[in-house]
């Protein structure tokens, strides 16, 4: 029996095929992007504080793609 991989923000896929394409930060509903900013604040609580609006920006974006986000802020 194969193996199932779930993603927090994503559908279930088969862990034997390939990664499944990002999802595009701006296509997902309200509801979504908040659980994931809840969830990314958790992440942050383990961090060093910054206050460099780069260094959140890319912080985001880098947790966002290990989640199959991918977050640009240019839309």
């Amino acid at each position: 029996m194969r193996e199932r991989g779930r993603n927090a923000a994503g559908p279930s896929y088969d862990m034997n095929d390939a990664e499944p394409p990002p999802r595009d930060w701006h296509s997902l509903d309200e509801a979504e992007q908040t659980a994931l900013r809840e969830a990314f604040g958790h992440y942050l609580d383990q961090l060093p504080p910054t206050c460099s609006l780069r260094a959140k920006i890319a912080r985001f974006r880098h947790w966002l793609a290990a989640q199959g986000i991918d977050y640009r802020d240019d839309a």
